[in-house]
């Protein structure tokens, strides 16, 4: 689906605490971070925004939302890992207040809420992440993006679904939810998904692929074999979940995709 992109101009208080400075993934640029907090009703959340502070131009920008234990590294380094890439990178905060947690009891009430009706809370936090990125003054507006992993990769799709104007989507080992009959959406989707996964059923993948096709919407689904739930997280192993594994090889050719994927969709 190809459509123009609009701008939104938003008007929101955003606070910035300094966090730290980074040297990026690239070796060479130098990666400031940022807590940047914003409210859903009284609940803050603590976005985490990497960024280089020496660029003149507008940069593009990606958000990051995190799997279901919470805006931990994986989250974290993704985003700094954009910023070094020359994007600003938002890691969201779907939890508040930056919640962590390690047992999946905690980590499936926290992610359910989110998903709840129709994922109308995912939906609108994910979407008070795109208001933060897209009102810092040094972000084009223009030219956003989002990807997320396993509970996050399911969040990019439904804010994607929510017709913001996001140019692409990206999930990792996310359960490729289709789109609602009334969503509209501008967004190009990329799914990147481990082929011995069990936890993303195959009639999930094509109930999928078939919404997308009637829809005629631009996707693609790129599958590794060998690869299980959380192939690209180094440390979820420690959790000692059955069926999530990290897989270094995979990992890489994925992150490989998503960025070849991401310098397509936000070149001007």
């Amino acid at each position: 689906m190809r459509s123009l992109i609009v701008a939104v101009g938003i008007g929101i208080g955003v606070a910035l605490g300094l966090a730290g400075c980074e040297e990026g993934p690239l070796g060479s640029t130098k990666i400031e971070t940022k807590v940047v907090e914003s409210k859903d009703g009284e609940t803050v959340l603590k976005g985490y925004l990497a960024y280089n502070p020496t660029k003149s131009s507008l940069s593009p920008a990606v958000i990051v939302i995190h799997d279901w234990w919470g805006q931990g590294e994986l989250a974290k380094k993704t985003a700094e890992r954009m910023a070094g890439l020359g994007y600003v990178g938002f890691a969201a905060d779907m939890y508040g207040n930056a919640e962590l947690v390690s047992t999946p009891k905690e980590a499936g009430e926290l992610a359910g809420a989110n998903r709840a009706e129709k994922a109308a809370m995912g939906r609108r936090r994910a979407k008070l992440a795109y208001d933060a990125v897209t009102a810092l003054p040094f972000v084009d507006k223009e030219r956003v993006a989002v990807l997320g992993f396993c509970f996050g990769g399911t969040m990019s799709l439904e804010l994607a679904w929510s017709d913001v104007p996001v140019r692409g989507a990206i999930s990792f080992h996310g359960h490729p939810t289709a789109p609602q009959e009334s969503d509209s959406w501008t967004s190009d989707i990329l799914i990147l998904h481990g082929a011995d996964d069990p936890f993303v059923p195959k009639e999930m993948l094509g109930a999928f692929e078939s919404a997308m096709r009637a829809k005629k919407g631009e996707y693609e689904i790129v599958s590794y074999s060998g690869a299980m739930h959380s192939f690209t997280d180094p440390g979820v192993d420690k959790h000692g979940l059955e069926g999530a594994k990290y897989d270094k090889r995979a990992a890489a050719r994925a992150f490989a995709r998503c960025e070849a994927f991401l310098a397509e969709r936000l070149a001007r």
